[in-house]
This record gives structure tokens, sequence and C-alpha cells, in this order.
């Protein structure tokens, strides 16, 4: 990111980690929330990828709505796109934001949601 601060898998890769790692010496809401929100911008908020990761975000800050609507239009962005296992990994994490709580990816997860 130091080399290229505007590489959009990086910012959502980095955002979902501080969002919805397992390890909580790895989350930091705020910085989620800036880094995802910066994905989004630069991808005119049509990535659905940058925003499953501002949701993620939301809701690693307690802002559950927000991540609700976001998050619901990440689902839309990736049928939008034809990618129905992007939408299924995605309505996972909302059904966490609908009980009130943050999405965590699994211990085993290595990485970005498939895209």
């Amino acid at each position: 990111m130091e080399v290229e601060p505007g590489f959009v898998p990086a910012l959502v890769s980095l955002a979902l980690i501080r969002a919805t790692s397992v390890d909580e010496s790895l989350r930091d809401g705020p910085a989620a929330v800036e880094l995802a929100d910066r994905a989004c911008a630069l991808t005119q908020a049509r990535h659905p990828e940058a925003l499953h990761a501002l949701a993620a975000a939301y809701a690693e800050v307690g802002r559950f709505a927000d991540a609700l609507g976001v998050g619901q239009s990440a689902v839309e962005a990736a049928l939008a796109g034809g990618n129905r296992p992007l939408a299924a990994a995605i309505e996972q994490s909302l059904q966490a934001y609908r009980q009130g709580r943050p999405f965590r990816e699994p211990a085993e997860a290595s990485g970005p949601v498939p895209g």
C-alpha cells in the first residue's frame, strides 16, 4: 500500500482483516472504515468486495444499520456481476449484522471473500 495507496484489492483485504479478524489484536474498526471508505470512493461504490468491506467495518464500529444497508448493496452488486458465491458469502455477514454483532472470518480463512 505504500507503493500504490489506491490499490483497491489491498485496501479491501486490509479493511476486511481490520474489521473481521478473529485475532483481536488485528482488528481496528476506525481504520477499517477509513480503508474501506477509500476503496469505495475509488470504485464509485460499485465494487462488491469494497462494499462488503465497508459493511464489515461499519459493523465493527457498531453501525449495524449502515452495515446492513451497505451490505445489501454489496449483495446486489455481486449478483449484478454474476458472482453468486460472493453474494452468498456476504449474506452470511448480513446475518450477523441483523443480530447486532460484527462478522468474524473463520480462523482458517486466509484471504478476502471470493471475488
